[in-house]
């Protein structure tokens, strides 16, 4: 037996996760708005996205698509696509629908997993996707919207133009203050 072997272990990010679910399984990992992770609920999430993406036909060096906004789903997924052999394939939301549609056939991905905000991207898009077999809907519904304002009920000036804000001199040197520390 190799004596080195007994006194190391590599800490992968596969098993950090693990090791952090044994040692600290009551310690929040995750707080996600109203919402807290323990290491030991974040590894269950983990192996249950790994499993059902198992059990689905994800196969080693199958792609999986994520585009969604940075929430719990899509930290759970940089673990679980891995730990089944998957690839995990991260989409910016700032994209077009054409650019989207351009990263999904190119790199192959079998699954898309999608925020409900951002289906009106992949909607037109939908039936030229060549290799995503399934679409997997993310519902963030402990995301509450800040009161929105719309372009339309802006202020505007006499002549009917949008009003701008303009910094007075005053309010202009405090900002200076704060951000350059003068």
């Amino acid at each position: 037996m190799n004596p080195e072997a007994l006194d190391r272990s590599f800490l992968t990010p596969l098993t950090f996760i693990q090791r952090n679910a044994k040692v600290y399984s009551h310690k929040v990992s995750i707080i996600y708005n109203q919402k807290r992770f323990t290491y030991r609920e974040f590894a269950e999430r983990i192996n249950c996205l790994a499993s059902a993406l198992h059990h689905a036909g994800l196969e080693k060096g199958n792609r999986v698509a994520f585009f969604c906004f940075n929430t719990p789903p899509m930290l759970e997924a940089h673990f679980a696509v891995p730990l089944i052999g998957g690839i995990l394939v991260s989409i910016n939301t700032r994209l077009a629908s054409q650019e989207v549609a351009y990263i999904l056939n190119d790199c192959g991905a079998k699954f898309l997993f999608i925020d409900t905000e951002l289906t009106n991207i992949i909607r037109p898009i939908q039936n030229s996707l060549k290799t995503v077999k399934y679409i997997i809907n993310i519902s963030d519904t402990s995301f509450k919207c800040p009161r929105t304002i719309e372009f339309t009920t802006l202020p505007k000036t006499s002549t009917g133009k949008i009003q701008k804000y303009l910094l007075r001199e005053k309010e202009w040197i405090g900002y200076e203050k704060r951000i350059y520390g003068s």
